[in-house]
């Protein structure tokens, strides 16, 4: 089988802990596999500049969104083709960015959240009172009927 090109999306990549640990050790694992691993997130501290760096030989590109309303710089960036495009907890900068934007690039949609954001921040998360709600669900359906 040859090698396999997959981006990795997810919100934020300040919190090293939980989610970070998820896909970060699933791209290591990937990558010795000899796939080729590319992480694309978002750093929120002010100050910091947009940048490439590599941990554990997994590439990640960290775009600097010190405003969650700025969610859009990573929206707009630039994202080479892939095979697989997997978005990590579907925040929704990462979710419309997964959507809109890599739907086209990539051959394989794949998406998943674990349980902490069933219960946090929303507490009305089951019901359709909420934005968020209406948007998963849009993600869910979309990626359930179209792969």
């Amino acid at each position: 089988m040859p090698p396999l090109t997959i981006h990795f999306i997810n919100d934020c990549d300040n919190w090293r802990r939980g989610t970070y640990f998820r896909y970060h050790n699933l791209a290591v694992a990937l990558t010795k596999l000899g796939h080729n691993v590319r992480v694309f997130s978002t750093d929120t501290t002010l100050g910091v500049k947009d940048r490439e760096e590599v941990r554990d030989g997994v590439s990640h590109r960290l775009i600097n969104t010190p405003f969650k309303i700025t969610f859009l710089r990573q929206f707009l960036d630039d994202y080479p083709p892939c095979d697989i495009a997997h978005l990590f907890q579907p925040q929704l900068g990462p979710a419309l960015t997964w959507l809109i934007v890599l739907s086209k690039k990539s051959k394989v949609l794949f998406y998943d959240w674990d349980d902490l954001l069933v219960t946090a921040p929303f507490k009305n998360f089951q019901t359709n009172q909420n934005p968020m709600t209406t948007l998963m669900g849009q993600v869910k359906q979309f990626a359930t009927y179209h792969y």
